[in-house]
């Protein structure tokens, strides 16, 4: 902690994010508690935010937990890759059984009690054809949520499905956002505005928010820490180690690792006139490493960005419309790309 509150000083920032992660950080909370008590004095002696995040895999979440991440202003993020056997098929539990209808129980918990927890969705080619689905808990329960494409990494199985087959299964997920443009269902003041959410961060690696030249800190403003206090530059190269946590300046030590670089989109050839450059940034520069040899070329999910960045937009012009009171009467307009 105090190597990250030195990095930070040292590079002018003014707040301080800490994602815990794992593994599972549910399974060693007595950890998570006193971490968080350290950040909380030293951030604060430092004149730094401090902002949290706890990812789990949400079947943990016990009534105790999730009043203690409330009272502590702790973010909660739950890996939700799908309803039933969509999510059961690619998360099981210890048991071997299926993991769906425990993180059921701990969302509606956490709504009960005043959280909101954001759901991290993994889209693979086990999913891919049930995104609507997961889409549709969501929106229907007012949980912020991401699609995150799934990484495909040297020597393990490759989940990725065929760009078609993705752009098939995203536009079934628009047309759930879509429907809820209508009056007969986007009856209340605030549905627009999670509707906006639900746009703007839907997609791996994009943003509609503000315009970006890295589609991640990797490199510039992030650090991985392992159970063990080495240093990474990237949650996915966590056997590259390039430091530990006590060095003098952490995130230097993380910049100074040549090995990964995360160039700025406008050194991406074949992205300096892609009109989609500041929203994707050109994607994870690791998954391009991976499949073209070099972190400057564009994410093979590519492809899917061009086909269905279009789409969200015009979910955007549409929700603006309609929040504005243009589209009153709006039931639905034909497209060629939404059904």
């Amino acid at each position: 902690m105090d190597g990250a509150i030195r990095s930070a000083r040292a590079h002018g920032f003014r707040a301080l994010k800490l994602k815990y992660a794992g593994g599972e950080p549910t399974l060693n909370l007595s950890t998570l508690r006193a971490v968080h008590e350290t950040a909380r004095a030293r951030a604060a002696q430092a004149g730094l935010e401090l902002r949290e995040v706890l990812l789990t895999n949400g079947t943990a979440l016990t009534p105790a937990l999730l009043e203690w991440l409330r009272g502590e202003g702790i973010r909660l993020a739950v890996s939700l890759d799908g309803l039933g056997p969509a999510h059961d098929g690619q998360r099981k539990a210890a048991s071997g059984n299926g993991s769906f209808a425990a993180i059921a129980r701990g969302l509606e918990q956490a709504l009960a009690l005043g959280l909101t927890p954001h759901l991290s969705i993994t889209v693979t080619a086990h999913n891919v054809d049930r995104l609507a689905e997961v889409v549709a808990f969501a929106l229907d329960r007012g949980l912020p949520f991401n699609l995150n494409f799934v990484r495909p990494a040297p020597g393990r199985p490759d989940l990725v499905p065929e760009p078609e087959r993705l752009i098939a299964g995203l536009r079934t997920a628009l047309s759930e956002i879509e429907c809820r443009l209508q009056p007969a269902i986007c009856h209340l003041q605030s549905a627009t505005c999670n509707l906006q959410s639900a746009i703007y961060n839907l997609l791996d690696r994009c943003d509609f928010s503000l315009p970006h030249r890295y589609p991640c800190g990797a490199g510039h403003a992030y650090i991985v820490v392992g159970p063990k206090g080495e240093l990474a530059r990237c949650h996915m190269e966590m056997e590259r180690t390039v430091g530990t946590i006590w060095e003098e300046d952490p995130l230097a030590a993380v910049q100074a690792e040549k090995g990964f670089p995360n160039p700025p989109v406008e050194e991406k050839e074949e992205c300096r006139e892609c009109p989609w450059r500041y929203v994707c940034a050109g994607g994870c520069p690791l998954m391009a490493q991976w499949h073209r040899g070099t972190p400057a070329a564009p994410s093979p999910y590519c492809a899917v960005y061009r086909a269905v960045l279009p789409d969200l937009l015009r979910l955007e012009g549409l929700r603006v419309m309609r929040s504005s009171g243009i589209l009153k009467d709006y039931r639905g307009v034909s497209s060629p790309n939404v059904p």
